[in-house]
């Protein structure tokens, strides 16, 4: 009975070390490959934006974690990592953000559809940790979709605004030697 205990306490302990680990190897590895830096960065904002809606959307839903569904992070990371890069991979090539949500986000949508397929299956098991793990992987899943088509565009717009926005003031002011 102590023997268990000790084992499930490691586990306990264990697991936000490897769930962190993975986040920092998934995001590493991004940075790493990506180009230009920008690109991986964007990825990267985009992915950590879906796990946040991940554990806000877990936490509303009122989903208990356990250590099955704890799995699911890992999992959701390099899975959203994926869908962001797709995204800002075809960006980067079109240099323009709405033409590329439109060419790669259906794909990206299927891809997600039939993974949630997958975990939904999950959802009609008895056991209430084989649920759990299901309902926070959708919850991932959603989330990091969420956030490579709707947060991340977004983003891209917003920035592309303020430079436009930058731009025309720059242009407007007076020349420094008119000043004087």
């Amino acid at each position: 009975h102590e023997r268990r205990h000790g084992r499930l306490r490691r586990v306990l302990q264990d697991a936000p070390k490897a769930t962190v680990a993975s986040l920092v190897l998934v995001v590493g590895l991004i940075l790493v490959t990506m180009r230009p830096l920008s690109a991986g960065i964007a990825a990267t904002l985009t992915l950590l934006i879906g796990v946040v809606w991940m554990v806000g959307g877990a936490g509303a839903a009122q989903v208990k974690v356990t250590f099955l569904n704890f799995i699911a992070l890992p999992i959701t990371f390099g899975i959203g990592a994926e869908y962001a890069l797709n995204v800002v991979s075809r960006y980067h090539q079109e240099r323009n953000i709405v033409q590329a949500v439109m060419s790669t986000g259906s794909a990206v949508a299927l891809c997600s559809w039939t993974t949630i397929v997958g975990y939904g299956s999950l959802l009609a098991a008895r056991n209430a940790a084989l649920q759990g793990f299901g309902a926070m992987a959708i919850l991932g899943e959603v989330a990091c979709l969420l956030a490579a088509l709707i947060a991340l565009p977004s983003m891209v717009l917003w920035l592309q605004s303020r430079k436009a926005r930058a731009a025309a003031a720059g242009s407007a002011a007076p020349p420094p030697s008119a000043a004087r």
